[in-house]
Order: C-alpha cells, then sequence, then structure tokens
C-alpha cells in the first residue's frame, strides 16, 4: 500500500526526484499519473480537490509538489484535515528542497509541523532516513 503522503528533503532536486519514481511506482500498475505542483503558483486547496476525485486515465495518481517551503499555516491546515480521510488512489509527494543549507541546521517550524501531520495521517507512515543524504518520511 502507498502512503496518502511524502516529505522528501535534501539538497538535490534531481535524487528527490528520483525518490519519487521508486517510492511512487512501488507495487502500483503501469497507469500512473504524475502532475508536478509549485505552490508558488498555485494553491494547495486545488491540488486536494483534484486528489479526491479518482484520475480519468489512470488508476492511481501522483501530485509531486517540488516547493514544499512554500507551504505556510492555512495550507498546512488544509493538508492536515485532507488526510484525516485521504483518497486511496493519490499520493502527495512533498519535497523539501534544502540546497546550500547547513546540513546541521535544525528543520524550521513548517517543516516539522509538515512531517508530524504526514506521520500522523490516515494509512500508518513512520519516519525512515532515505538513501543519498535525503532524509523522508515515508510507509513501511
Amino acid at each position: 500500500m502507498t502512503a496518502p503522503a511524502y516529505l522528501i528533503q535534501g539538497d538535490s532536486l534531481f535524487i528527490q526526484e528520483k525518490s519519487v519514481f521508486l517510492l511512487g511506482k512501488a507495487g502500483k500498475p503501469d497507469a500512473v499519473s504524475t502532475e508536478t505542483v509549485r505552490l508558488a503558483d498555485t494553491e494547495l486547496s486545488d491540488v486536494l480537490s483534484k486528489a479526491r476525485n479518482k484520475p480519468f486515465f489512470a488508476e492511481f495518481q501522483i501530485f509531486l509538489f517540488q516547493d514544499a517551503e512554500e507551504l505556510n499555516s492555512k495550507d498546512l491546515d488544509l493538508l492536515e484535515h485532507y488526510l484525516h480521510e485521504p483518497a486511496g488512489f493519490s499520493s502527495l509527494f512533498f519535497l523539501w528542497n534544502e540546497d546550500g543549507k547547513d546540513p546541521y541546521v535544525k528543520p524550521n517550524e513548517t517543516s516539522k509541523r509538515l512531517a508530524e501531520i504526514i506521520k500522523n495521517a490516515k494509512g500508518g507512515v513512520e519516519t525512515a532516513p532515505a538513501q543519498g543524504g535525503l532524509s523522508a518520511v515515508q510507509s513501511f
């Protein structure tokens, strides 16, 4: 079973996107739809509305947020509400870019709250280190 949401943090967008490919496609049929979202240009509420609707030409859909660091408090409230009853045919991947940041700097409050919301999502997720210098919240 794929978790309803993932948080992937790291300093390489290429490695993050490869992680999404591996996690998102694992155990899924070939008919997987992927949509890349930039929160700087799109409202989270619009994407969550799409996530609640079954895709037309695929059996499963992935929404890839390339700029999770753009999330605000209102977005986190919406996400928390959605993840209480997530759609079983959608997964949300939040990429938190830490490019150029000191690896010993502690995560900020937004990234900590996002990780906590995802960990408490219906569908059971755990935190685990990912390979390649990434940290991730992922399902087991």
